[in-house]
């Protein structure tokens, strides 16, 4: 009894650790962008949408806001707002050189 015990508590802990293996390694590939290994900050991490191209001038910011449909600008400014309130949570500086212009009007 005790051995079989034992060998379901071994199958267990393999299975649990091959499953988590294959999840990680999925998530891994899918958001390193460099041949080290490591992830790199960007926008899209922290915004959903890439604006690390965006010129950093009100206009700019601004206009590129106004083309987007209301929900995802509502969603935009208010995690803009988050990131503003807690700028060490951001990712990215470039994410805080967008948000304090998307914010301030």
């Amino acid at each position: 009894m005790r051995k079989m015990l034992s060998l379901a508590a071994v199958a267990l802990a393999a299975g649990l650790s091959a499953g988590a293996s294959v999840a990680f390694a999925d998530d891994a590939d899918t958001t390193n962008d460099n041949d080290f290994g490591f992830m790199t900050p960007n926008t899209v991490f922290d915004l959903g949408v890439d604006v690390s191209g965006l010129p950093r001038t009100a206009a700019a910011v601004h206009a590129y806001l106004g083309s987007l449909e209301p929900e995802t600008r509502v969603a935009i400014v208010k995690a803009c707002e988050n990131f503003m309130a807690y700028p060490s949570s951001a990712q990215d500086r470039e994410t805080i050189a967008f948000c304090a212009i998307a914010v301030s009007g």
